[in-house]
């Protein structure tokens, strides 16, 4: 005859978020574990609330030989006197030891509820329930007294619930670290990224790098530090470049690849978690451009800053220009100094405001250098225009602050 209701069973329950049942239904060689949704628990009568004791009722009945497992994920109550010749009230202590066990319930329900959606923190906390699932079984005896095994599975227990906590999901957007610098060794041909952790792009695993990791760009990916880190093809001269961090799909192996796609670098087998680090760009010999990061920013600051406009004829039309030493592809705020030749209002602005048409403000000329900051769009293009006349102007290209696709 087939059976669904279970119970009561004989231990006081506080909540239901606090049973795990598992089933080894006729011929299988493992239990499986339940999930809440295939059971409702009840108070058994007469009481109406928790804590009490209980019943189990399957949402499908089960064989009678089938195996039903119902175990406490953690012990709710003493059942022995720890006191010892009268010296403490036992009532007290055995008040408080009740108390403790509901605080660590709590706290366990709370790193679960953090750490949904990611496939490796549900594996951790899995891990942590198994082994205090084994400490509820070790560590009472018939006669409710600690064992020697229930101590050990009791430290494992919370050494598993450790390491899910540790592992919880990452704010959406959140870089910390992870920054970019040439290679002190081979500047030219190598980056090196420091450790640090993210979120992907895809909020849906982390990426961490444990220590500082060097890729070449003179050799196609392979894992591992010092080893190749272009995703496909050879490199250029002349090119933007994008690191990324990556990693695999059951996560733990954090790497670097580096492609000329801001959004799709050609990714490895097995290997689909990514996050935009920042760019640099080749120069006309195909060697790195030197730069510096300013740390924990995306702000990327050129060594030597390169001028992309010399002594350009601006008139009092809007007109788009471009500047060659910003990311392609990307929106970055450019750090910009900038020279007009003549005294005039000249007005930088960003291309996705569209033209601009204020006349009030801008640089004023005469021979002054001012640093300015301003959006580019994606095809590297700041609107320029001024006031009156015909002034010159020359910019050089100080850097460019990157987003790293954080969420703002």
């Amino acid at each position: 005859m087939n059976q669904k209701v279970f119970g009561p069973v004989s231990f006081l329950l506080y909540d239901p978020a606090d049973v795990a049942i598992r089933i080894t239904d006729p011929g299988a060689s493992f239990p499986v574990l339940l999930d809440p949704s295939q059971y409702t628990i009840a108070p058994a009568s007469p009481a109406t609330g928790f804590p009490a004791y209980f019943t189990v009722t399957l949402n499908t009945a089960r064989p009678q030989n089938a195996q039903v497992d119902i175990r406490g994920l953690s012990i709710p109550s003493r059942t022995t006197d720890v006191t010892r010749g009268g010296v403490l009230r036992s009532t007290l202590l055995e008040a408080e030891l009740d108390r403790m066990v509901i605080v660590g319930q709590e706290l366990r329900r709370d790193i679960s509820e953090g750490t949904l959606g990611d496939d490796a923190v549900q594996a951790a906390v899995a891990a942590a329930q198994n082994y205090a699932n084994q400490a509820l079984a070790a560590n009472t005896s018939a006669a409710g007294h600690d064992t020697a095994a229930g101590n050990s599975a009791t430290a494992a227990a919370a050494s598993a619930a450790a390491a899910a906590a540790a592992v919880a999901a990452y704010p959406p957007g959140m870089i910390y670290g992870m920054s970019i610098a040439n290679n002190v060794g081979s500047p030219n041909l190598r980056i090196d990224v420091s450790s640090g952790k993210c979120r992907d792009i895809a909020d849906a695993k982390n990426i961490a790098l444990a220590a500082t990791i060097t890729k070449r760009l003179d050799a196609n990916w392979v894992a591992g530090n010092g080893n190749g880190g272009l995703d496909t093809g050879a490199r250029a001269a002349n090119t933007w470049y994008f690191p990324q961090a990556i990693d695999t799909i059951a996560g733990g192996a954090g790497d670097v690849i580096i492609g000329t796609s801001p959004v799709a670098p050609v990714m490895p087998g097995g290997y689909t978690p990514k996050r935009r680090l920042g760019a640099f760009k080749t120069d006309p010999s195909a060697n790195i451009i030197p730069m510096f990061q300013e740390p924990g920013t995306g702000m990327f600051l050129y060594k030597s800053a390169p001028r992309d406009l010399s002594a350009v004829a601006i008139n009092t039309t809007p007109t788009l220009y471009t500047l060659p030493s910003v990311p392609l592809g990307i929106k970055t705020r450019a750090r910009l100094l900038v020279n007009p030749t003549t005294t005039a209002l000249i007005s930088l602005s960003d291309p996705d405001l569209g033209a601009p048409t204020d006349t009030t403000l801008g640089v004023i000329g005469g021979g002054q250098w001012n640093v300015i900051d301003v959006w580019t769009d994606t095809a590297q293009r700041i609107y320029i225009f001024a006031n009156t006349g015909t002034p010159t102007l020359s910019i050089f290209v100080q850097g460019f602050h990157d987003m790293r696709d954080a969420v703002i």
